[in-house]
């Protein structure tokens, strides 16, 4: 059975032992799709590619031109050689040097990420109301504040909060 294209990022699997399309034309192409994509940082927005790219450079494509016509919105890659594009899905989340800022794929178009915005499943700053590294440092160093993190009215557990705390004042568990 070959393998089939997965719903999200387009990668293939399903291939069973020994079948081919491992290579060139399976495995080689979802590995660079996951190097492409997976903790996604661009250089910035442009419509047009830079004269001379490094590999793994990577853009978001504004209104494409040149080398970049057809993949308005999509994240160009350059392999070395090529340019890759990768078409975004909504809520895909990228870091755009240029802006210094997280960027969100929204309502088809890419755009700063609404003010507090983490990651996918984080708490935001803006959700516990500003910010909370000293706080966390704070609940940390006094050993009695389990009833001062469990106050926060957040629906989290006690473990779930130290948790945030540590995460936010940089200590690991």
């Amino acid at each position: 059975m070959p393998g089939n294209p997965g719903p999200n990022l387009g990668l293939t699997y399903g291939w069973l032992p020994g079948e081919p399309g491992w290579g060139v034309s399976g495995f080689n192409p979802n590995m660079a799709a996951l190097d492409a994509v997976t903790h996604l940082a661009v250089l910035g927005q442009q419509n047009s590619p830079p004269g001379a790219p490094s590999a793994g450079d990577r853009y978001i494509v504004g209104t494409g031109s040149g080398a970049w016509a057809g993949h308005d919105d999509a994240i160009a890659r350059w392999n070395g050689s090529t340019w890759d594009f990768y078409a975004p899905a909504e809520g895909w989340r990228a870091w755009n040097a240029a802006a210094d800022a997280l960027w969100v794929y929204s309502s088809g178009a890419w755009g700063a990420a609404p003010a507090g915005t983490v990651a996918a499943g984080s708490i935001t700053t803006a959700e516990l109301g500003g910010d909370i590294t000293a706080a966390g440092k704070a609940l940390l160093d006094d050993a009695t504040a389990a009833d001062q993190r469990a106050t926060l009215g957040l629906g989290l557990s006690d473990a779930q909060l130290d948790d945030l705390f540590r995460a936010a004042a940089g200590i690991e568990a």
